[in-house]
């Protein structure tokens, strides 16, 4: 589950973690769709692509507190996010998402796996 702490606001039920060097390269590759309650958590991550994804991205760059430093919204397909410095961990929603929820910089995740 990807918690907003000091908002209580649910972002995510199912949170999927790419922990490996692998995963990361790969990560939503191929992929038409990432459903509406999942979190893809990538950690060790400062900037992401959207080569050979074929769907808008939210990002979240969260630091080693978990606190957000970066949003991006709708992340186009077969494009490159800003580097983030600072980002711990890279979290990527379904495009749209975020517009849902009042959440910005400064706010703190919690991520329970």
């Amino acid at each position: 589950m990807l918690i907003v702490e000091n908002k209580n606001i649910i972002l995510a039920k199912h949170v999927i973690t790419f922990d490996t060097f692998i995963k990361r390269l790969i990560g939503l590759m191929g992929k038409t769709h990432l459903s509406s309650y999942e979190a893809l958590v990538i950690d060790q991550c400062s900037q992401v692509h959207t080569m050979f994804v074929f769907f808008k991205l939210d990002l979240i760059f969260i630091d080693n507190d978990n606190r957000i430093i970066e949003i991006v919204n709708e992340l186009k397909p077969f494009s490159l996010s800003p580097k983030v410095k600072n980002a711990s961990k890279v979290i990527e929603l379904t495009g749209g998402k975020l517009s849902q929820f009042d959440i910005q910089k400064g706010d703190r995740l919690n991520v329970i796996r």
